[in-house]
């Protein structure tokens, strides 16, 4: 189902943009960790409002061990999760 999912946003992204919140969302519950944290960077670097909630989103927990995660968390002022 997950891959489905990937390859439906990789063909809508041919013709109208994909938010990288959604990918990051699809990989991560693909367990495509590197993948996941590509498309948050990107979210990131664009500076898109929805990623301030990355850090409760039960949907990123997958990713809460991860070191570029935390990095991420820290670099945006974010408190980590207890």
């Amino acid at each position: 189902m997950a891959q489905a999912a990937i390859r439906e946003l990789q063909r809508r992204s041919e013709n109208e943009p994909v938010s990288p919140l959604n990918e990051a969302l699809v990989y991560a519950g693909l367990g495509e960790d590197d993948a996941a944290m590509e498309r948050l960077e990107l979210a990131f670097r664009r500076r898109m409002r929805q990623l301030i909630w990355v850090n409760v989103d039960p949907r990123f927990a997958p990713l809460r061990n991860n070191p570029g995660f935390r990095d991420l968390i820290s670099r945006m002022g974010l408190p980590p999760l207890l």
